[in-house]
């Protein structure tokens, strides 16, 4: 699956097809995926350039929350994963799964691989416009 976040008819299709009519707890919508959108985009333009941003997944849990210990069974929530494009967010699962804590709202995936590149590029001759033989060695 690969959905554009901006086709809101085939998300509300899948989110359709994995809610069913029989689900009626802790479900989300496609308003509810652009607000996740929206909140993962101010907290990375405070970290990366948009540029970067292409191949970062999220694992988001909207109805993230803690219930009390008195809580029988093991509640579920719909929950999904975002990949950024080149220039758009796109949905790439959804599913029912457990509910997670309030402190895993938003779950960065492969975000090691991310900046593993990024250390490489910054490391490289390339990022510095030079080969290192250009450069003095120090004393």
């Amino acid at each position: 699956m690969k959905i554009a976040i901006s086709n809101t008819e085939k998300l509300n299709a899948a989110l359709e097809k994995i809610q069913g009519p029989r689900v009626s707890a802790r479900t989300i919508s496609a308003d509810d995926i652009e607000e996740m959108v929206e909140r993962i985009e101010k907290r990375l333009s405070t970290m990366l350039h948009k540029k970067d941003w292409q191949g970062l997944e999220f694992n988001c849990d909207p109805n993230a929350q803690s219930f009390p210990g008195a809580y029988k069974g093991m509640p579920e929530s719909t929950q999904f994963t975002l990949e950024r494009g080149q220039s758009d967010w796109f949905v790439i699962d959804i599913g029912r799964y457990i509910t997670r804590g309030p402190s895993n709202l938003v779950v960065p995936l492969k975000m090691d691989r991310k900046a593993l590149r990024l250390v490489e590029f910054a490391a490289s001759a390339k990022a510095w416009g030079a080969t290192q033989q250009h450069w003095r060695q120090p004393k």
